[in-house]
């Protein structure tokens, strides 16, 4: 393998140990006599991996185990020969089980939740990914989407439109680098048109968002002018759908 071509490094949080059962014939409410699954390690950065070794990539899988499936997990990790590093966790790895009914041609699928990792595990994790990460050339992981309408969660979203005078020599990225830090913002973006740099910023309240917009995005040194709009509710983000048959929330004013 060429040495110069860097790791595909995937982490799998919440991984799960994939069984399969298939059965003649699937019928609800009946007892089945199955021969034992076929079992291997999953979840989606993992399924990622596993391709990736089997195409002849470099590849190294980082995911959580616990427990005795989480034993499991590791064996078909080994069987298979994919490089990985297993954090371990309290918690038994997740089970995700799928009905074959050959006769139909049809999959019926269970998948655990998973439990939360802990303050502690989250650490550990995060702390092997960023030694990790000086190997890698490229980082799949993924992220569950929250309907954070459901939580009970208090906070508020606001994107802001800011148009900036670039820096001599240094273009946006001067201002870019200053307005990343505040833990406010969650992304950042230089756009074209009318304005310069779009900012998703996130607090607990409106009261706090706003001081933060007045009190210390607009007073960067560059930054000429700001334009708030308070995000009332989300329809659609990272490719799902949330709530998308409810009602418009803003009030009706009548002229």
């Amino acid at each position: 393998m060429n040495p110069a071509v860097r790791t595909v490094l995937t982490v799998t949080a919440n991984p799960a140990l994939d069984e399969t059962y298939a059965v003649p014939a699937l019928v609800p409410g009946s007892s089945h006599r199955v021969p034992p699954p076929a079992v291997r390690a999953g979840g989606k950065g993992m399924n990622v991996a596993r391709v990736a070794h089997q195409l002849g990539a470099r590849t190294l899988a980082v995911a959580t185990s616990g427990g005795s499936s989480g034993a499991r997990y590791r064996e078909d990790l080994e069987h298979a020969g994919i490089p990985h590093h297993l954090v371990p966790v309290a918690a038994p790895t997740r089970r995700s089980m799928a009905f074959v009914d050959e006769s139909a041609g049809i999959t019926s699928i269970f998948n655990e939740t998973g439990s939360p990792l802990d303050g502690g595990e989250w650490q550990d994790l995060s702390v092997h990914i960023g030694q990790l990460l000086p190997r890698a050339g490229v980082l799949v992981g993924y992220q569950a989407l929250i309907n954070w309408e459901r939580t009970e969660r208090e906070f508020v979203q606001a994107v802001i439109e800011v148009n900036v005078v670039p820096q001599r020599e240094k273009g946006f990225d001067a201002i870019a680098q200053r307005i990343m830090q505040y833990d406010e913002v969650k992304s950042l973006y230089l756009m074209s048109g009318a304005y310069d740099l779009m900012v998703l910023c996130e607090a607990r309240t409106l009261k706090e968002l706003a001081s933060f917009v007045h009190s210390r995005l607009s007073t960067i040194e560059g930054v000429t002018g700001t334009s708030t709009h308070f995000m009332l509710k989300t329809y659609k983000y990272g490719g799902m759908i949330f709530d998308g048959g409810r009602s418009d929330r803003r009030q009706a004013v009548m002229p």
